[in-house]
């Protein structure tokens, strides 16, 4: 995780594009907050996405943006809601650099570090405080499928719901 975060680092200060050696493959960055209740009840489906694909080779990273939380408050989240990969303050402002408006919002990275996801993990919202009975759709889990089989054609970014992000 640190050549992940390295990568961002000189990505963010020289505005050099990565190259898929310096990305050992695709990489999912997630910003959370450890008080919002999305986050926390996206905890379990995130475990479980780690679960499914870590072993092959995708990398997983969840960044709190803001200064609000220590690093305890975020060691606490990840032991609370049994987060298998890093929970770290995203001190470089990476979710600046993405566009990150809400927590939680995933943004999947190629292994040239290209974009080519960022919103939603599932359609578990409708709306803040609006959660849906049957979740229908599955936009992460899609998305990480299509990059398996080498099909990007068909993944389309959803807007993310959750709490804002204070400037």
């Amino acid at each position: 995780m640190k050549n992940l975060l390295t990568a961002f680092l000189l990505l963010l200060l020289t505005g050099v594009t990565l190259r898929a050696q310096e990305l050992a493959g695709t990489q999912v960055i997630v910003f959370v907050s450890p008080v919002c209740p999305i986050c926390q009840y996206y905890a379990l489906p995130l475990r479980e996405l780690h679960r499914e694909f870590a072993p092959a080779g995708v990398e997983f990273l969840a960044l709190a943006p803001g200064k609000q939380f220590t690093s305890g408050d975020l060691v606490d989240f990840r032991e609370k809601y049994a987060i298998p990969f890093p929970v770290e303050a995203d001190v470089s402002g990476m979710h600046y650099t993405l566009k990150a408006r809400v927590t939680p919002e995933v943004f999947v990275l190629d292994r040239e570090g290209t974009v080519i996801y960022s919103g939603r993990i599932d359609d578990s919202y409708a709306a803040v405080g609006k959660k849906r009975r049957v979740v229908t759709r599955h936009e992460l889990r899609d998305v990480l499928l299509h990059l398996q089989s080498k099909h990007t054609s068909s993944i389309t970014s959803q807007p993310a719901i959750g709490c804002l992000i204070e400037k």
